[in-house]
């Protein structure tokens, strides 16, 4: 009897400290304008990726029935590659697109799963601190030293370092936002973590 009163009165104060700060209400209202900007960056990446096969579909043929020689395509695509790749992390973090390891996260309980997700993410966050405060001193090098690129076009690589920044701050964004979603889910001993990935 006491250990269910405990429980209860547990899950009261949890419940009345969640209604004080209006938790659900900044997760939503964050939700909302993070989940437009994750879908921007993943728009502009795919533009980006027909854009470049375009670009080698008319080098090749160009080179093939014309035999003009383009020094700028591999370049280009090369750095198309940056963008790609930066802007689309977001996104498919939101979509649980990552490497999953469901062989070990089966062997527990959904609960147990939302513990373990909220270490991974704090870990997570960690790094993502790290890379992108690392991101932003290679922009603010690459700006300074007027940074180039290696190829015949010398393209500044200012703008594609500036994409890394971007790419860095929005799955930063994502993650922070999955990370209080678990926890909501950890305290209320939840089984769905209302966020991205569902744990049934």
């Amino acid at each position: 009897m006491g250990k269910v009163g405990g429980a209860s009165e547990r899950s009261r104060r949890i419940r009345n400290i969640r209604d004080k700060l209006n938790v659900d209400k900044v997760i939503d209202g964050a939700d909302r304008i993070i989940h437009p900007i994750s879908v921007a960056g993943a728009g502009v990446s795919g533009v980006l990726i027909i854009a470049a096969a375009l670009l080698i579909v008319a080098y090749v043929i160009n080179r093939r029935f014309i035999g003009q020689i383009w020094l700028f395509p591999e370049e280009y695509v090369g750095l198309a590659l940056v963008p790609v790749a930066y802007l689309a992390m977001a996104y498919s973090l939101r979509c649980g697109a990552q490497i999953n390891v469901s062989i070990v996260m089966s062997k527990f309980s959904p609960w147990k799963r939302n513990i373990m997700d909220l270490l991974a993410s704090l870990i997570g966050l960690v790094v993502l601190g790290y890379m992108t405060e690392r991101s932003i001193s290679w922009f603010v090098y690459v700006w300074q030293r007027h940074v180039t690129s290696t190829g015949p076009m010398r393209t500044p690589l200012w703008g594609f370092s500036l994409t890394m920044v971007l790419g860095m701050v929005m799955i930063s964004l994502e993650m922070i936002l999955h990370f209080f979603r678990t926890l909501m889910a950890v305290l209320r001993k939840s089984g769905q973590t209302d966020g991205y990935l569902p744990r049934e």
